[in-house]
């Protein structure tokens, strides 16, 4: 008897009926043996058919697939051919046993073997007199037809089930290889449930269908075990309890039919931890038995050899324990390997065999999940744009952005986007990181202007944390450091940089013309072709998946873009020599001159317009026309010239391309990229070293590797530290790192080894208070500025002398109290287990500069010298008349009547420290010190320079005011304007107002209340100051010799003010200034705390606060030496003879309302400290301190402070009429 299955389904099972059906035929006992013909029909069916069939052919959305297979009919002719006892499951193929007379069925096809097909449906086995199709009449009723479901209009059922209603036990599952789902009648079963939401069926042997109510989980207990079962239906109607053969196997299971009798199906739930048998009950045949099964010792059907094992068996067991105290013993080792240790017997699991979560394992073992999936693309252009930003320091070569050198005077960042659906790309650069939203609203209004309407917008979170920014505009953010998400930016971003590279390394040019480089590459990138497929539809909102939507037939982003061919012809080399006609500024003066220039080409404005660096005279200019001369390279074909070019036009008459937002402000880069980095080739001249590594991979790397050495031998011969072990530190305190930091003097040239500094500094910022007993105040006096101009004056009135000493290392000299660990110097370690125990100060420390000041102050004490009681930066010497010193942390400025006397402080000084003479002043503290013909010169060219150059204002035309006269800031704050920059620029008008420009005092003051909303007439007020000092870089304080014999020991002083101002918020501002020798020695101008009702009382109120500078000045002069405790009181000279008349007589009504803090000047003024006179206005020189002035009365008060050009001129003169 042949038993092997086939054909599909059907077949088998009316195999197994014929086969049935003979034996019974024959008078055979039918109970085992049909029991064992279903078990190997079944057994084979579940290897050869299940995996591959089971589930399109009982799915209700697959039955298409199989062409003539009507399910409905199949399921009602077996229905009707082996009806189903209402008290058992039974198989829908199992036949009844009728009696030998018993009535047959009409309609019911022959049991005989010779079974014949229908030549009507080509089905079987039935003839054409018995088929349904023809004869309706004979298909038999439905049973329980009128209980069903169904409706007329709703006869399809979403699953189906292989087994009919019973009344076994309610606790027992049954498997079902014909089931779709694993279904459960009891709803508190379930221990989650979620309620159907769309309309889901099921239909049953008997036609009938039953909605399913909801889908859950459910935990069944096997034994010991317990098996979580997925995706359960709920099915009130059905009152039985099916595992879904084909479910189990889609969730993971492994089902295997044992070899051995009785069959039983071993099923091992998928994470492999438990194993259950379902077995077969004599009662009605069914496999509806769930028992529990011992240790796995295998997922295939084959039972292990006896070599197996006794590999994996262990003999002694260990005892029992959860799965969570394994997973804790084992170093948290997954779950995947504790289950199969319990399988081989090395671990005894006690319970369930899944592992719940771990904290620990969450915090320690949390990987990031990086999606590529593809992004959704736009077919119109301008409909979604990619943007970001890249640049600064790091990918500029620096380490800090403030290091970056600016392209154009200005540029440090370059911000990108890209069009998605041409990838047309455009860079625009920027000065800083602050507000690049402005900037991408200008580019997408320009987008507009061209037609292009922009609804996407897809980059960095930082460009999306307003958005209300984005009206109308769908922002696509990605998440910090995901540059996945920015995939189009990111590689455009490589794109660029990687040729950017090559043209630079190839053109030869200075690095900082990386900008240029950087715009030529990405407008050639354009006309390139690339393999990403572009588009240009006019079709708002459309989608790559329309099929109407094609793909553009150009492969160029600039040609799909146009939408027509681009002509690139005209493209030269990045850096090429070009010879260009002169004309314009450069036309030739006479027949003689040259009529040709030439110069570097850096990129093509238009196909007819080049960007030419012109080499004499620095600068960058556009060319309408000139000759390109390419150079030679090397070539494969060495037989091709390229011969010399001319600018000409084309068809790309007009590109498209973006021109510059100089009022565009930047934002921050969440990302930078690090592409330049690769343009540092060597050390420039004062290119310092951030770091050890940086140091060592430079030219010069030997030159700072002997400042190492220098600076350890110093540690060493100061005995900063004594070598102390690690175990010996004790356990409350800290080894602290530290690191190498180097430095360039400008004391000398950059080539010069002793401008070559290097210092190992402690880490101070991990330093805490409670690491330190003693508790050092962190601030360290340094001398006032007023007092170091005072002493300039003196020196030149009286013909002093002054020396500059320089401290070798002064911190290293402070006495250190407390106990303080730190590493080794890198790379000058000394044995293994070693620290150091620091026995002096060292730089790094916290108050490594008060340390220091106590010490200098010691030994200065010890010397002669005491510290001044109105400036703890100067000291002055007892006995030794008129010597003094300033300390400014490690710089000294000696000043004495006597040149012996510099020479023994020097010498004394010498014997405490490393003291380095510099007899040649020509910095101090910030400022150019310039002695000529007895005069003193203070002056700041240099940084004036660097703050004309910053703003890109070298070649704006210079102003002879610091502001226009009349002045209004009355308009609003303006988002253009970038508040780093303006903070930036109002920030070192402050330093050179302070330092040696009182001219600019007011104008600095004022700007500066607008730091925080600027607006752009503040802008224009701050880049007009500037082009002032452009004018007047040379201007600055001069101090002149004495000419006469009598000269006062004491300043002058000059106080006025403004009556509220239209830019100070109707408050007044106020200023003063000190003369010595009729030069500035200290002056002010500020805004004042309250607001005056009168122009009285708003001279008097700043009478009051020089009057406070006065008394100072003066005590300060009679402490020094230069004036006598006698000495008639300092003139303070004011305009207002009301203020006059307030200062010394008591309040009248309208003044006493003036606060009692303004009345000090009447105590001064009673005990002969100071003495307020009167002056005529246009002879006051504090008047430019309060108020913008015209240009005659600006020039005027250069003139009454001594910082005209007549007065810098008459040095000479004024030398030889001394001399006389």
């Amino acid at each position: 008897m042949n038993l092997r299955p086939q054909g599909d389904t059907i077949s088998m099972i009316r195999q197994w009926q014929r086969v049935v059906t003979e034996i019974e035929r024959k008078g055979y006992t039918t109970s085992e043996i049909c029991h064992d013909i279903g078990i190997v029909l079944l057994g084979d069916f579940q290897r050869s058919f299940i995996r591959t069939q089971l589930d399109s052919l009982f799915a209700v959305s697959k039955r298409s697939v199989y062409h003539e297979l009507d399910m409905d009919e199949v399921i009602d002719q077996m229905e009707s051919r082996t009806p189903p006892s209402p008290n058992t499951y039974q198989p829908i193929s199992k036949p009844q046993n009728n009696a030998p007379n018993s009535p047959k069925i009409p309609g019911t096809p022959s049991t005989s073997r010779r079974s014949t097909y229908c030549s009507h449906c080509r089905k079987g086995p039935h003839t054409p007199d018995q088929c349904w199709s023809l004869h309706p009449e004979l298909r038999p009723p439905k049973s329980n037809e009128s209980n069903s479901m169904t409706s007329s209009n709703s006869t399809q059922a979403n699953g189906v089930v292989n087994l009919v209603q019973s009344t076994t036990q309610s606790d027992s599952w049954v498997l079902d290889t014909g089931a779709t789902w694993t279904m459960h009648d009891d709803k508190s079963a379930f221990i989650n449930y979620i309620p159907a939401t769309a309309q889901s069926t099921v239909r049953l042997p008997d036609n009938s269908i039953h909605k399913v109510e909801g889908v859950g989980t459910i935990h069944q207990p096997i034994g010991r075990q317990m098996v979580e079962l997925k995706d359960v239906r709920y099915i009130p109607a059905l009152h039985a309890r099916l595992l879904s053969f084909s479910q189990l196997e889609e969730q993971g299971f492994h089902i295997q039919l044992t070899r051995d009798k009785p069959y039983k199906f071993r099923v091992i739930t998928p994470d492999l931890s438990t194993s259950f048998l379902i077995s077969r009950t004599a009662k009605n045949g069914m496999f509806d038995y769930l028992e529990e099964e011992g240790v796995i010792n295998a997922v295939t059907d084959n039972s292990d050899s006896d070599d197996n094992k006794s590999q994996n068996s262990t003999p002694n067991r260990p005892p029992p324990a959860p799965i969570e105290y394994w997973h804790h013993r084992l170093s948290h080792m997954n779950q995947h390997d504790l289950q199969y240790l319990h399988r081989i017997g090395r671990i005894n699991i006690q319970g369930k065999k899944l592992l719940p979560t771990c904290d620990f394992c969450r915090r320690a073992k949390t990987t990031r999940k990086i999606g590529n999936g593809p992004t959704p693309r736009a077919t119109m252009p301008g409909r979604r744009l990619h943007v970001d930003i890249f640049g600064g320091g790091q990918t500029l070569g620096k380490e800090s952005d403030d290091d970056v050198p600016p392209a154009n005077g200005k540029y440090k960042y370059v911000m990108i986007l890209t069009d998605d659906a041409t990838r047309m790309r455009w860079v625009i650069p920027l000065q800083n990181r602050e507000k690049p939203n402005h900037t991408i609203k200008q580019h997408i209004e320009w987008l507009k202007k061209i037609g292009y309407e922009t609804a996407y917008l897809r980059g960095d979170g930082e460009f999306f944390r307003n958005y209300q920014d984005w009206p109308c505009i769908v922002t696509e953010p990605s998440t910090p450091y995901s540059p996945w998400q920015n995939g189009v930016s990111e590689r455009g971003i490589r794109i660029i940089l990687e040729r950017t590279r090559a043209v630079l390394y190839a053109s030869g040019l200075p690095r900082r013309f990386w900008l240029e480089a950087l715009m030529d590459t990405v407008q050639k990138a354009n006309y390139l072709p690339t393999s990403t497929p572009l588009f240009n539809d006019p079709t708002p909102n459309g989608n790559i998946l329309n099929e109407d939507i094609k793909k553009s037939p150009f492969y160029i982003p600039a040609e799909a873009w146009e939408n027509r061919p681009m002509d690139i012809s005209y493209l030269r080399p990045f850096g090429a020599r070009i010879w260009y006609h002169r004309h314009g500024t450069e036309k030739p003066t006479d027949k003689m001159d040259t009529r040709g220039a030439y110069g570097l080409l850096l990129g093509h404005i238009a196909s007819n317009i080049a960007m030419v660096w012109n080499l004499e005279k620095d600068s960058i200019i556009n060319v309408p026309d000139g000759y390109v001369d390419e150079g030679q390279i090397s070539l494969t074909d060495p037989t091709f010239t390229p011969q010399p070019t001319s600018l000409a036009s084309s068809t790309n008459s007009k590109m498209t391309t973006q021109p510059y937002f100089d009022d565009a402000p930047d934002d921050v880069i969440s990302r930078p990229a690090k592409g330049f980095a690769a343009y540092i080739v060597g050390a420039t001249s004062r290119d310092i070293p951030k770091t050890l590594r940086r140091a060592m991979d430079r030219d010069d790397k030997d030159r700072w590797q002997r400042a190492m050495e220098k600076e350890f031998s110093k540690l060493q011969s100061k005995e900063i530290f004594e070598l102390v072990r690690i175990s010996d530190v004790p356990k409350n305190k800290r080894i602290f790192p530290g690191k190498w930091v180097y430095d360039s003097k400008e004391d000398y040239p950059s080539t010069d080894e002793r401008s070559y500094k290097a210092r190992w500094v402690i880490l101070g910022n991990l330093v805490e208070k409670d690491d330190m007993q003693y508790d050092y105040c962190k601030y360290a006096p340094v001398v006032s500025a007023a007092t170091t101009r005072l002493l300039f004056a003196l020196i030149a009135a009286n013909g002093w002398h002054m020396r500059k000493l320089d401290v070798a290392v002064a911190f290293l000299n402070g006495d250190l109290i407390d106990e303080i660990y730190m590493r080794q110097p890198t790379g000058f370690e000394k044995g293994e287990g070693l620290a150091w125990r620091l026995k002096k100060s060292i730089y790094g420390l916290t108050p490594a500069a008060r340390i220091w000041y106590d010490t200098l102050t010691a030994a200065l004490h010890r010397l002669g010298f005491r510290t001044c009681s109105y400036d703890p930066g100067l000291f002055i010497h007892q006995q030794r008349k008129h010597l003094y010193i300033t300390t400014h942390v490690d710089d000294f400025q000696l000043v004495a009547e006597r040149a012996d006397d510099i020479e023994w402080t020097k010498n004394a000084l010498a014997k405490e420290w490393e003291i380095k003479d510099v007899s040649d002043m020509t910095y101090y503290l910030g400022m150019e010190v310039e002695f000529k013909n007895g005069c003193i010169h203070l002056n700041q060219r240099e940084y004036i320079k660097d703050l004309v150059q910053s703003f890109g204002l070298e070649n704006s035309h210079p102003q002879t005011t610091p502001l226009p006269s009349g002045l209004v800031i009355d308009d609003l704050p303006d988002d253009s304007v970038i508040i780093h920059e303006y903070q930036r620029g109002t920030g070192k008008l402050q330093w050179l107002a302070v330092k040696t420009r009182p001219d600019i005092a007011e104008a600095a003051g004022m700007l500066a209340r607008y730091n925080t909303k600027p607006t752009k007439k503040c802008w224009n007020a701050l880049t007009h100051v500037i082009r002032y000092l452009k004018g007047t870089i040379d201007e600055g304080i001069v101090y002149y010799p004495r000419t006469q014999t009598i000269i006062s020991h004491l300043p002058k002083g000059f106080a006025d003010s403004n009556w509220g101002g239209p830019n100070a918020g109707r408050k007044s501002v106020g200023g003063f200034i000190f003369l010595y020798g009729g030069s500035p020695i200290s002056w002010k101008s500020k805004i004042q705390s309250c607001v005056a009702t009168s122009s009285n009382e708003a001279e008097y109120m700043e009478g009051s606060e020089a009057s406070k500078e006065a008394v100072w000045l003066r005590r300060v002069c009679i402490e020094m030496g230069v004036a006598k405790p006698d000495s008639p009181p300092i003139e303070l000279y004011m305009d207002n003879e009301g203020a006059i008349a307030l200062s010394s007589t008591e309040g009248t009504k309208r003044s006493k309302h003036i606060d009692v803090r303004f009345h000090h000047v009447r105590d001064l003024q009673a005990l002969g400290l100071v003495s307020i006179e009167s002056i005529r206005s246009k002879e006051n020189p504090a008047d430019g301190l309060t108020k913008i002035l015209s240009t005659l009365d600006h020039r005027h008060f250069l003139h009454l402070i001594n910082m005209d050009r007549h007065h810098h001129n008459r040095c000479q003169s004024d030398q030889i009429s001394n001399r006389e």
